[in-house]
C-alpha cells in the first residue's frame, strides 16, 4: 500500500510539472488515494458477495437436479455418492478462475502501472485505458477536494 501511495504521489506530482498546473497539495492527495481505495474496496466487497453466493450454489447444485431421481428412490446412496464426487470435481475444475481472481487481477493492475510508467519514462502517450481515466476525471468535480 505505501509503494502505491508513493507511485501515485510520484505521479500525480510529475503530471502536474508537465502540464504547468499548481502542484496539489498532500491533502488533496491523500484524499485521492483515500478515495480510490474506497472505490478499490467496495468492487473487492461486491465481488466477494456474488462468489461467496456462486460458491455456496455449486454446493447445493448436485443436490437440487438430483432431487427427483432421490425422492423416487432410484438409485442408491452409493452411486448418488458416485455422482456427487464427480461433479465435485468438475464443479472444482470451473471454479478455478473464481479461487485465484484476486491474483488475476493484481498481476493485470501490475502490467497497467508498468506500461503507464514505462510510457511516463519515454515521454510516449499514455495508454488509451489511462487517458480515457484522465478526461473522465477532469470533467468530474469531487465534494471532497
Amino acid at each position: 500500500m505505501t509503494r502505491n501511495l508513493l507511485i501515485a504521489v510520484c505521479l500525480l506530482s510529475a503530471a502536474s510539472r508537465v502540464f504547468g498546473a499548481q502542484p496539489p497539495t498532500m491533502q488533496e492527495l491523500f484524499s485521492r488515494v483515500r478515495r480510490n481505495y474506497f472505490t478499490l474496496y467496495f468492487h473487492y466487497l461486491y465481488f466477494n458477495v456474488a462468489r461467496s453466493f456462486y460458491l455456496q450454489a455449486d454446493n447445493l447444485f448436485v443436490y437440487f437436479f438430483m432431487a427427483p431421481t432421490i425422492v423416487a428412490g432410484a438409485i442408491t446412496y452409493g452411486i448418488f455418492q458416485q455422482i456427487a464426487t464427480a461433479f465435485g470435481q468438475v464443479s472444482n475444475s470451473f471454479q478455478y478462475l473464481v479461487n485465484s481472481w484476486t491474483t488475476i487481477i493484481e498481476l493485470l493492475s501490475i502490467h497497467k502501472r508498468l506500461k503507464a510508467f514505462e510510457a511516463a519514462i519515454d515521454d510516449e502517450p499514455l495508454p488509451d485505458i489511462d487517458q480515457r481515466y484522465l478526461e473522465h476525471e477532469a470533467g468530474v468535480v469531487h465534494v471532497d477536494g
